[in-house]
């Protein structure tokens, strides 16, 4: 047994750690980058979308978390945990592992020693507990940990809505009282009909033009058929009855548009709809057949995406000056602009709505990382796997990496591309949520 000179770091002469001083530092960046986005949220009512935006980092984390217990699970050397991409906010090393946020929250990354024959290893002590020394279970524990815990987080958010939130059945159908009153119809627009007459959530519509309302959708019938007509709208609040006058605007929706109707009237209220809560052991075996379904539909969706039929009209939306097709635009993927527009729509309508955007987010990205390409996590998956059908008794394979760093690039430069062109399209042709 020979003996290991070990090196400690001397005391600093003026009595202050330097480690401290800059976690310190790290920590005042990213309490001021917190502080930044409350005031900004204050002050743009962007509050709600700030939550699911929230929530989504947390799902972030979460992934990145799945990787890092599977890999400290079988004893492999973890360097780095961090959230987001680029320049560090905040960062301290606790024992072998760095934890950390850096500015851009885009992702994460969780860095383990040797994952492959091109990452070289500083302490030859330290390659048994390499990923590449790991055995095939222990890797591919580690490779889809993520994906699990995509699946996990939406199984789980799928059971609070089922059995604590409820859900709206296609055979419920919406009563004559306001659930809510929209300020504006679009975003920065002018304010709704039904604002500015004085319509607030609770009211009972009774009549519109003495025409008795039953059932929403005859209220519904009688408003998009009046677009710039004044309607007077019988309504019940606080036991009390009275009028409101109020005059539909025209605003047809892109599909409307596209279906040739132009005239569509409007007022911005929404109808309150009665939910279902199921019982927990039933929204258990509910929730599961519910995420069957999802992922069903996002990987056909995702195989969709990416057909050629699908590319050509991709690259047909991203070249065309004009409008895009109201539907087309819509099948394709989103931006972290795109996806901020759709959280802050879905936060003005519920947490039920929040909660069914967070399962299909999951669900999407969970299969996403699946794709079986280096540097996806279904790439580290398909590396091991092969390196396990080519490996024979008493003997080894490893797969060369050098000879798939094409691949990896190409991956890479593609991802590039379909980051910045669904962030065009989420500015100039911005996802219809009409």
């Amino acid at each position: 047994m020979t003996a290991t000179a070990t090196h400690e770091r001397p005391a600093p002469e003026s009595g202050v750690d330097e480690d401290e001083v800059s976690d310190l530092r790290g920590f005042l960046r990213l309490g001021a980058a917190i502080a930044i986005l409350t005031v900004l949220s204050l002050t743009l009512h962007i509050g709600g979308a700030v939550i699911v935006i929230a929530s989504i980092l947390l799902m972030i984390m979460l992934h990145e978390f799945g990787h890092f217990i599977t890999a400290r699970w079988a004893d492999m050397k973890v360097t780095d945990f961090f959230v987001g991409f680029g320049p560090t906010l905040w960062s301290v090393k606790r024992g072998e592992t760095r934890y950390g946020v850096k500015a851009f929250p885009v992702g994460g990354f969780v860095r383990v020693i040797g994952m492959n024959n091109l990452d070289p290893v500083d302490d030859p002590a330290d390659e048994p507990r390499t990923y590449r020394a790991k055995s095939y279970w222990q890797r591919l524990r580690f490779a889809a940990a993520g994906s699990f815990m995509h699946f996990l987080i939406a199984f789980v958010l799928m059971i609070v809505l089922l059995a604590g939130v409820g859900r709206v059945l296609d055979t419920t159908p919406a009563s004559n009282q306001l659930d809510a009153v929209a300020t504006t119809l679009a975003d920065g627009g002018p304010a709704a009909p039904a604002a500015k007459a004085g319509f607030k959530a609770g009211d009972k519509v009774l009549a519109i033009d003495d025409v008795q309302i039953t059932s929403w959708t005859r209220a519904t019938n009688i408003i998009r058929s009046s677009a710039g007509r004044e309607l007077s709208v019988t309504v019940e609040r606080d036991g009390k009855r009275f009028a409101l006058p109020v005059t539909p605007v025209n605003d047809p929706s892109p599909q409307e548009r596209a279906a040739g109707m132009t005239s569509v009237g409007r007022i911005g209220v929404q109808p309150y709809v009665p939910t279902t809560r199921e019982p927990l052991p039933k929204a258990v075996w509910s929730a599961a057949f519910e995420i069957k379904n999802i992922t069903t539909e996002s990987a056909g969706a995702l195989v969709g995406l990416f057909s050629k039929s699908s590319l050509e009209k991709y690259t047909t939306q991203v070249s065309k000056r004009g409008a895009a097709d109201p539907v087309e635009e819509n099948n394709r993927l989103l931006s972290p602009v795109g996806v901020s527009r759709v959280a802050s729509t879905a936060a003005k309508n519920g947490i039920a709505s929040v909660l069914s955007l967070l399962v299909a987010i999951n669900v999407f990205v969970g299969i996403f990382n699946l794709i079986p390409l280096p540097p996806f996590d279904g790439g580290h998956i398909a590396v091991a796997t092969y390196e396990a059908i080519r490996s024979r008794k008493g003997r080894r394979y490893s797969v060369d990496m050098n000879k798939l760093l094409p691949v990896a690039y190409a991956v890479i430069l593609a991802l590039v591309l379909l980051s910045a062109t669904t962030l065009w399209l989420d500015i100039v042709h911005p996802f219809n949520l009409g």
